[in-house]
């Protein structure tokens, strides 16, 4: 049995629709996140000096990841940050290998009390002698005074007000 002008036409836009959804490729923000991590950690060992074959290349793949995904480039900015991030890797790990070291100064412990950005001290071995704070409790008003002020306000409220 023929499809119909109108059936014909709403297949059609579904198919359309179908094909062009599974064209489109995600944001690759982790990929991008993780090979920027890999590039990070490759210059912490001093991969820019000991392997900078395997590290320029890493850069200048990420560069182009970069400029795909700002051109909405998604599958391509996918590749080549998958690319400089195996490059970045294999950068980090010869560094390694040739006796390039971490530096404790680089990444900063959170957990650590001299970390710049903690907002709370951290509390002190000596602080056991000290009281605990007290914090200050509401106080309420007694029924009596409550009264009073209740009348007040209903007899200023009753007198006639003089022109």
């Amino acid at each position: 049995m023929p499809f119909s002008l109108i059936e014909s036409v709403v297949l059609g836009l579904l198919m359309f629709v179908g094909v062009s959804c599974s064209l489109m490729a995600t944001r690759p923000v982790q990929e991008m996140s993780l090979t920027s991590a890999a590039l990070k950690a490759a210059h912490e060992v001093h991969a820019d000096t000991l392997s900078p074959d395997y590290f320029s290349q890493a850069r200048d793949w990420f560069e182009q990841a970069k400029t795909e995904y700002r051109f909405k480039n998604f599958y391509l900015a996918k590749q080549y940050a998958d690319k400089s991030r195996v490059l970045a890797e294999k950068a980090e790990l010869n560094s390694l290998l040739k006796g390039g070291a971490r530096t404790e100064e680089a990444i900063p412990d959170p957990l650590d009390s001299g970390f710049p950005r903690d907002p709370h001290p951290p509390i002190s071995q000596s602080s056991s002698s000290r009281e605990p704070y007290v914090y200050p409790s509401p106080t309420g008003t007694p029924a009596e005074d409550l009264e009073q002020r209740r009348a007040q306000d209903l007899n200023s409220a009753n007198k006639p007000k003089s022109p």
